[in-house]
């Protein structure tokens, strides 16, 4: 998977928990479940109980300024979208489009992703940040 793919899926899981705030979310909602219902094989239905049940724990996140939470529910629909898209690389145009179309999410930042070979330099930032050493990953950082 490249970094390209892995910063999309990461952008489609947090535009997919931020709408879920919003009044866009109707329309959101059921666009989204057609996109991973191609690529999970489960039915529009299943996908949708499942949307619906994550907004409501969004929505309560929200109104108790839970941020660990909105972080939980957004890892769950990156795993589902990673998911999906190993099962049907197609779903990877299908979600570019969404997140176009639904554009930046509104409230809670953005991830960047840093790529290379870094020596004794320092690392700034403010909001959660997830940094991996001798790994190989990629470590993104909300702003």
């Amino acid at each position: 998977m490249t970094p390209e793919t892995v910063v999309l899926l990461q952008g489609g899981a947090l535009t997919l928990v931020n709408l879920m705030a919003t009044d866009a979310w109707t329309h959101a909602r059921e666009r989204f479940a057609r996109l991973l219902s191609r690529g999970t094989g489960d039915g529009d239905e299943v996908v949708l109980e499942r949307l619906d049940t994550a907004r409501r724990e969004v929505i309560t996140a929200h109104a108790e300024q839970d941020a660990k939470t909105l972080t939980a529910i957004e890892g769950e629909w990156l795993l589902a979208l990673r998911r999906a898209l190993v099962a049907d690389p197609e779903v990877l145009a299908g979600l570019r489009s969404f997140v176009a179309d639904f554009g930046a999410p509104p409230f809670r930042g953005a991830a960047s992703l840093a790529s290379g070979t870094f020596h004794n330099s320092p690392v700034q930032g403010s909001g959660t940040q997830t940094i991996n050493y001798g790994s190989g990953s990629i470590g993104g950082a909300e702003q």
